[in-house]
C-alpha cells in the first residue's frame, strides 16, 4: 500500500511538471517542415555532403580506368552472345 501511494504521488508531481513548467514540456516540430528548410539550404537536391564527395571521386576512379573498363565490358559482352546463339 505504501509503494501505491507514493508512486501515484510521484506520477502525478511529473505530471504537473510536464503540463505546468515551460521547462520540462516537449516542443512539437513539423519534421517535414524541418527537411524541407535543410533541403533548401543544402542546395544539394537532398543529396548528403557525402555522396557528393563519393560521387567525385567514382568519376575520377572512372576517367583513370576508362579504357580498362570498357575492355571488360567489352569482353563480358563476348562471352555472353557466345552462349545466348545456339
Amino acid at each position: 500500500m505504501f509503494r501505491v501511494i507514493f508512486a501515484t504521488i510521484y506520477i502525478l508531481k511529473w505530471k504537473c511538471r510536464y503540463n505546468c513548467s515551460s521547462k520540462y514540456k516537449i516542443q512539437q516540430k513539423n519534421l517535414n517542415d524541418e527537411l524541407k528548410s535543410i533541403k533548401s539550404k543544402s542546395g544539394a537536391d537532398g543529396e548528403s555532403t557525402d555522396d557528393e564527395i563519393m560521387n567525385e571521386e567514382l568519376e575520377k576512379l572512372y576517367e583513370q580506368n576508362k579504357d580498362a573498363i570498357s575492355r571488360k565490358m567489352d569482353e563480358s559482352r563476348y562471352i555472353g552472345s557466345e552462349y545466348s546463339m545456339p
